[in-house]
C-alpha cells in the first residue's frame, strides 16, 4: 500500500498482520487440541461404561444360569422327597426352563437396550465434539477477521498520516520553490520596470528637449526621436516659420524681406477682416524693417514702402480729406493686391513716366487703372 512512500515514512507503517495469524492459528491449535483431548477422554470413558455394561450382564447372566440351576436341582430333589411322578418332575422342569428363558431374555434386552444407549451417547460424544471444533474453528476465524480488520484499520490510519506527512513535505518543498521562482521573478520584474523606468525618463527627456527645440524652430530632436526624413523636418520647420515668423526672423532663419513679406500678407489679411484699423496697420508696417522697394517681397533699393507710395497715391487722387466713397482701407486693399501698380504711374495728363516718391513735384504718383477699380 505505501509503494509511493518514501523510505522516511515507509518506517511509520507497521504491519502486525503476520503477528495476528501467528496468534490465532496458535489459539486455533490450541482449541483444537483442547477439545480433542476432552473428546477422547470422554470416548474413553464412554467405551469403557460400555465395556462394563457387558461384564455387568455378563455376571448377571451367569447368576441368572446358576440360580436356574440352583433352582433346577432344589426342584429335583423336593420332587423326589415328596414322592412326585416324572411327569409332575418335568412339569415343573419346564417351567423353570422357561421362566429362566424368559429372564435370561429380558437381560439380554436390557444390556442390548443399556449398549444401544451408550452407543448412541458415544455418537453423541463424537458430533459434541465436531460441533465444538466447527465453532472454534468458527470462532477463531471471526475473531481473527477481526482483528485483521482493525490492523488494517490501524495500518490505513498509518498510512494515511505517513502519506499527510510526506505530502506536506512535499508541498513545502513546493511551496519554497514556488516562493524563490516567485523571488527571481519579482526581482526580475523590478530590473525590467527600472529599465523601463530608466528608458521611459530617457525618452522624456529627449522628447522634452525636442519639443524644446521644435518651439524654436529647430525639429532635429524629433528626427532624432521618431526617424523623420529631411523632407519631414524641412515641413514642420516651414509650418513653424509660417506660424511664428517674428521667432523665425529673430533666429535668423529667414530674411528681413521674407519677414516683411510674411507680416504684410498677415496684417492685410487682418485689415480685410476689419481685426484691425489702417491706423494699427500703418503703425504694424511702419516697425517692421526697412527693405527696397523694387518688388512686392521688398527687394531692389532701399526707399519708401509700398505703403507710403499707396497712401500718398490715394491722398494725390482724392485729396487730402480722401474719398466719400472708398476710404483708405479699401485703397491699399486693392493696391495690396495689384502691387504692380507700384512700378508704372501715370502723370496727370496721362502720360507714362517711372514712379516718383517726391511729394513735391508736380508729378506725383499715381496708380493706373485706379478709377475704373474704383469706379
Amino acid at each position: 500500500m505505501a509503494e509511493t512512500l518514501n523510505e522516511k515514512y515507509k518506517a511509520l507503517v507497521t504491519d502486525n498482520t503476520g503477528s495476528i495469524n501467528s496468534m490465532y492459528d496458535a489459539s486455533k491449535a490450541s482449541n483444537l487440541a483442547g477439545l480433542e483431548s476432552a473428546y477422547n477422554q470422554n470416548l474413553s470413558d464412554a467405551t469403557a461404561q460400555k465395556e462394563q455394561i457387558d461384564k455387568q450382564y455378563n455376571t448377571a447372566a451367569n447368576d441368572l444360569a446358576v440360580q436356574y440351576e440352583r433352582n433346577r436341582m432344589n426342584n429335583n430333589l423336593q420332587a423326589a422327597g415328596n414322592g412326585l411322578n416324572v411327569g409332575t418332575g418335568s412339569q415343573m422342569a419346564l417351567a423353570q426352563a422357561g421362566q429362566y428363558q424368559r429372564d435370561f431374555g429380558n437381560l439380554r434386552g436390557q444390556q442390548a437396550a443399556a449398549q444401544t444407549e451408550q452407543d448412541r451417547q458415544i455418537n453423541n460424544l463424537k458430533m459434541q465434539y465436531q460441533s465444538q471444533v466447527q465453532q472454534a474453528i468458527a470462532d477463531n476465524d471471526l475473531a481473527r477477521a477481526t482483528a485483521l480488520t482493525q490492523e488494517a484499520n490501524r495500518q490505513l490510519d498509518q498510512l494515511t498520516k505517513a502519506y499527510q506527512m510526506q505530502y506536506n513535505e512535499e508541498q513545502d518543498a513546493l511551496d519554497r520553490q514556488r516562493q524563490a521562482e516567485m523571488d527571481a521573478y519579482n526581482r526580475e520584474q523590478d530590473a525590467l520596470d527600472r529599465q523601463w523606468r530608466e528608458q521611459q525618463t530617457q525618452y522624456e527627456q529627449q522628447a522634452n528637449a525636442a519639443s524644446l527645440l521644435a518651439s524654436m524652430g529647430d525639429f532635429s530632436g524629433y528626427a532624432s526621436l521618431f526617424g523623420l526624413g529631411n523632407d519631414q523636418t524641412s515641413q514642420l520647420q516651414a509650418k513653424w516659420i509660417a506660424e511664428n515668423p517674428e521667432s523665425a526672423y529673430a533666429n535668423g532663419m529667414i530674411s528681413a524681406g521674407q519677414y516683411r513679406s510674411m507680416m504684410e500678407s498677415s496684417l492685410l489679411s487682418a485689415l480685410r477682416s476689419g481685426k484691425i484699423s489702417s491706423k494699427d496697420y500703418a503703425a504694424a508696417i511702419a516697425a517692421l524693417p526697412a527693405v527696397s522697394t523694387g518688388s512686392a517681397s521688398g527687394s531692389g533699393s532701399t526707399g519708401t514702402s509700398w505703403y507710403d507710395l499707396a497712401r500718398n497715391s490715394y491722398y494725390d487722387t482724392y485729396g487730402a480729406n480722401g474719398s466719400d466713397k472708398y476710404s483708405l482701407d479699401d485703397y491699399l486693399k486693392v493696391v495690396h493686391e495689384h502691387p504692380e501698380m507700384l512700378n508704372t504711374g501715370k502723370t496727370t495728363t496721362g502720360k507714362t513716366t517711372t514712379t516718383n516718391t517726391s511729394t513735391t513735384s508736380s508729378k506725383k504718383p499715381n496708380l493706373p487703372g485706379l478709377n475704373s477699380i474704383f469706379g
